[in-house]
């Protein structure tokens, strides 16, 4: 794992030392999430494909189109001419 690495929707910036408020051991990372955010994950939950971000993802219900692509609901469209790939 390097900086500039993507995890889902996370992008590794750097390393960063164990927060405080975290008992497991091991490597941390500062991420950048494709939202905007920052957060701090634990090396292995990215790896596994257990962490794909900031926690966003979780935030949101999405609905999927028959081809599996995600439709994007605008406040002036709510119809899907926004379309994104379904994170697998």
């Amino acid at each position: 794992m390097q900086s500039g690495d993507i995890f889902g929707l996370l992008t590794l910036i750097k390393k960063v030392p164990q927060p405080e408020n975290k008992k497991r051991k091991g490597t941390y990372w500062l991420c950048e999430c494709a939202c905007g955010q920052q957060c701090i994950k634990h090396y292995q939950d990215l790896y596994s494909g257990d962490t794909k971000s900031c926690g966003c993802l979780k935030k949101r219900n999405p609905i999927y189109d028959k081809n599996n692509l995600e439709i994007l609901k605008t406040e002036n469209n709510s119809s899907n001419e926004n379309k994104v790939e379904k994170l697998e």
